[in-house]
């Protein structure tokens, strides 16, 4: 089976259209195909309302299809995970796919849904479910996180950030020099290994192990640091080596 579907072309038929070609088919003795084009509604889906009318007389047929018959969650649901899972990613405890479908089935759950039954064996929603879900609410990705310490994250609020900057704007009134917008530098560091990640090959199924020609096994992490001043100007990058005495070959 194919992982996208087709799609298929739902109608766009209201439920007065659909009211009054069945009008026509019951009281005023039209023909499903002669109905079907006065109101341009296709004959076998006019036929099957036509049944459920005159199954029941007193009226009470929904003239426009349910299209959300087998959806597990409702439009107010999957917007109440979406929030949940948002608000998890920005506390830096975010779900793993994994986690986001044990999640989407103890939702579920609790509020009495009524779930497929391997969503009951396994105890977790399917990932066909997931890659919908993803599709449905357009502001979810699966992205890869920054490594970031608790102590970091603890200390990286608002009141320290206000505490910096009013130190800073004292040390800059205090010092005539620093007034200077070339004077002050923002430096950034980054990892640089000499032996990169390789790329996933294509190779034969079955095998433990690919291996993939490099210059190194391990290779050496080497710190590059970017400074740009206020005034836009740059230094060229610094690269510091892990070794306190560094000898040219």
């Amino acid at each position: 089976m194919v992982r996208i579907k087709k799609n298929r072309k739902i109608g766009a038929t209201s439920k007065e259209a659909m009211a009054r070609a069945v009008r026509l088919t019951i009281e005023e003795n039209h023909s499903l195909r002669q109905a079907g084009e006065i109101c341009g509604i296709k004959f076998q889906t006019l036929a099957r309302y036509v049944k459920k009318a005159r199954n029941d007389p007193g009226g009470n047929v929904i003239m426009e299809p349910n299209y959300a018959n087998r959806q597990v969650f409702s439009e107010d649901d999957e917007i109440m995970l979406a929030e949940y899972i948002i608000t998890c990613s920005k506390m830096a405890y975010g779900l793993t796919t994994e986690g986001v479908k044990k999640l989407a089935y103890q939702f579920a759950a609790a509020n009495n849904r009524k779930v497929p039954d391997s969503w009951k064996a396994n105890k977790t929603a399917g990932s066909e479910w997931l890659r919908s879900f993803r599709k449905r609410r357009g502001n979810l990705s699966i992205r890869q996180p920054e490594q970031c310490s608790l102590s970091r994250l603890t200390s990286f609020n608002e009141l320290n950030v206000k505490q910096f900057y009013v130190n800073l704007k004292s040390i800059l009134e205090k010092t005539d020099k620093l007034k200077d917008p070339s004077r002050i530098f923002n430096l950034d560091e980054t990892s640089t290994t000499t032996v990169q990640r390789p790329r996933k090959v294509v190779a034969q199924k079955g095998v433990k192990q690919i291996s993939h020609c490099t210059s190194g096994e391990r290779g050496v992490l080497v710190t590059t640091c970017v400074a740009v001043s206020a005034s836009g100007n740059h230094i060229p990058p610094t690269m510091i080596f892990p070794r306190k005495n560094l000898k040219d070959a």
